[in-house]
């Protein structure tokens, strides 16, 4: 199905038929290639992912918003960017913890 035909079809009724045939969260994605998402709304999001990662991920691996800021720049894009790092660098700490985890001793002597 056309997404974009979807969203700018002037027929009621061909609007309608195509609504009911695609999935709620594939019209959503539909729409957003079609509109710009507010910087306000992108900044909310990268802040709810830095919380996250703040919260869940091994301090260190992502550095404070001002660092962000010399390091990447001062965009909403290099704090993307920072935000990618920091789970990058958080999967290649949990492959290490686990490649170096000496085995468990064995039951059997």
């Amino acid at each position: 199905m056309n997404f974009k035909r979807m969203h700018t079809d002037p027929h009621p009724a061909i609007q309608a038929a195509s609504l009911k045939s695609v999935p709620e969260h594939f019209r959503r994605i539909a729409c957003l290639k079609g509109m710009k998402i507010e910087a306000d709304e992108c900044r909310a999001a990268l802040t709810l992912i830095r919380r996250t990662i703040e919260e869940h991920c091994p301090p260190g691996v992502l550095p404070s918003e001002e660092m962000v800021n010399g390091l990447y720049g001062p965009e909403l894009i290099h704090e993307a960017e920072a935000l990618a790092a920091a789970i990058v660098a958080t999967i290649d700490k949990m492959q290490l913890r686990v490649m170096m985890k000496p085995p468990s001793p064995s039951i059997k002597s």
